[in-house]
C-alpha cells in the first residue's frame, strides 16, 4: 500500500513536471518500465533512487509519503520496515535530511550528534 501511495506521488511529480517516464528512466540509467513499476507499486523504489527522484523532480523526499506515516513514533522502524532493514540501517545523511524536514528530530543539538555519527562511520567505510 506505501508503495502504491508514494509511486502515485511519484507520477504527480513527474507530469507536473511534464516529464515522461522515458525522461526519468533515461535520468536515473533506469528503464522506463522500472519507473512504470515504480508509479503503480509493483516495485519497491530503493531510497537513493527516491532521493534522485526528489531532486530531479524538486520535491522534499517527504513529500511522496502520506502524512499519516510521517509521525514522530516508531518512524525509523516504519522506515526500517519497508525498506527490511534494521533501524539503524537505514541512517543516511539522505535520512537525516529527510528527518529534519518532517520535524522527526526535535533539536539542533540531536540533529547534529546524528550527522556527525554518519559521516564519520562514512569516513571509516571509505
Amino acid at each position: 500500500m506505501l508503495d502504491q501511495q508514494v509511486g502515485a506521488r511519484v507520477r504527480e511529480a513527474r507530469r507536473a513536471m511534464n516529464m515522461s517516464q522515458t525522461d526519468i528512466g533515461e535520468e536515473l540509467c533506469i528503464s522506463f518500465t522500472l519507473v512504470e513499476n515504480y508509479e503503480r507499486g509493483t516495485a519497491e523504489i530503493p531510497a537513493a533512487t527516491l532521493y534522485q527522484l526528489s531532486r530531479l523532480l524538486r520535491r522534499d523526499v517527504a513529500w511522496f509519503f502520506p502524512p499519516a506515516d510521517c509521525n514522530r513514533q516508531g518512524f525509523a522502524h516504519k522506515i526500517a520496515q519497508a525498506t527490511k532493514r534494521k533501524p539503524i540501517e537505514v541512517v543516511s545523511l539522505e535520512c537525516a535530511e529527510m528527518l529534519l524536514n518532517l520535524g522527526c528530530v526535535e533539536t539542533a543539538v540531536v540533529m547534529r550528534d546524528l550527522i556527525s555519527t554518519i559521516v564519520e562511520r562514512e569516513i571509516r567505510q571509505n
